[in-house]
């Protein structure tokens, strides 16, 4: 079989398609509800854990959902965890990472076990800028910006920009779940830009 994009499956090992988005229940948050969940689009607080309960508890009736426009602060040890069987239209807006601190291994979105998931139409940012190389390990070397990992299948990320990000912006693979065959693309444009190393 082929997927959306015309590419042939792996069969001997695992099958690599991407599905076109469906929307079943499609529902607009509204800023009621990023207060009623305390998620903030001012970038003014960390939104990961709010945000990923948000989204779960949305998921529950709607598969299609659309945030508000804003920018979403995520922390440098935290990461928003999108549901299975959810699209989740960024509509524009900006998930960043907060700035001035020291850390690796951080990632800011993350597709994890999902099935038919994809996030669409946003920015994910780091925090290169500010980021504090010199008290980070490795350099900070393994800061991330998105991830689609494990048994996840069928799952996308489409119109993303990915900037900023001080280790690997877009990250996959079956580590969460070796056993476990997995299926995942990011399909997202590159943009080669030059920034001098802060380390």
């Amino acid at each position: 079989g082929e997927d959306i994009y015309g590419r042939k499956s792996f069969r001997d090992y695992f099958e690599i398609r991407v599905k076109d988005v469906t929307i079943v229940n499609r529902y607009e948050i509204t800023l009621d509800d990023l207060k009623i969940y305390g998620v903030k689009n001012d970038y003014t607080e960390d939104v990961c854990e709010s945000m990923t309960t948000m989204l779960e508890e949305l998921s529950k009736n709607y598969n299609y959902l659309v945030l508000p426009q804003g920018t979403y602060k995520t922390a440098i040890d935290k990461t928003i965890d999108i549901p299975t069987n959810t699209t989740v239209d960024l509509n524009g807006a900006t998930i960043k990472m907060e700035e001035g601190k020291a850390g690796n291994h951080a990632l800011q979105l993350r597709i994890l076990q999902c099935e038919d998931t994809h996030v669409i139409n946003g920015i994910v940012q780091g925090d290169y800028d500010t980021h504090d190389f010199a008290n980070s390990t490795n350099n900070s070397e393994w800061v991330h910006g998105i991830d689609i990992s494990g048994r996840s299948k069928y799952s996308s990320f489409e119109n993303i920009e990915v900037k900023d990000v001080t280790g690997y912006g877009i990250t996959s693979g079956f580590a969460v779940d070796k056993d476990g065959a997995g299926y995942c693309w990011g399909t997202v444009g590159f943009k080669t830009t030059s920034k001098v190393s802060k380390n």
